[in-house]
């Protein structure tokens, strides 16, 4: 399925976001919730962040109201979050405090 949205991506930039949100979704096995938010929060390109040991998380609001920090792999920030912010016109890494929405 990655493949042929990547095809698809390469054909045609429109469907960078489908590529963004299938890869996403695939590389941190995020919940719907986790995904698209909840009535006291909105996922945010500013919550990807990377800590003081260059690891890199998603912060979210979970069940409960509950924050949480999920995983994020290297490579996956390296290829598709990069890529996707570079079609957005965004610098290639988020920085704590951005606004604009993931999806």
């Amino acid at each position: 399925m990655i493949d042929t949205a990547e095809a698809m991506a390469a054909e045609d930039p429109i469907h960078e976001r489908t590529l963004f949100v299938l890869t996403t979704l695939f590389a941190m096995h995020l919940r719907v919730s986790d995904s698209t938010g909840r009535d006291n929060w909105e996922p945010t390109m500013g919550d990807f962040r990377r800590d003081s040991q260059s690891n890199w998380w998603f912060h979210v609001v979970g069940k409960g109201n509950k924050s949480a920090k999920i995983s994020v792999r290297y490579d996956y920030v390296q290829t598709y979050l990069t890529r996707y912010r570079q079609h957005l016109g965004l610098t290639s890494l988020p920085s704590p405090h951005e606004s604009p929405p993931c999806w």
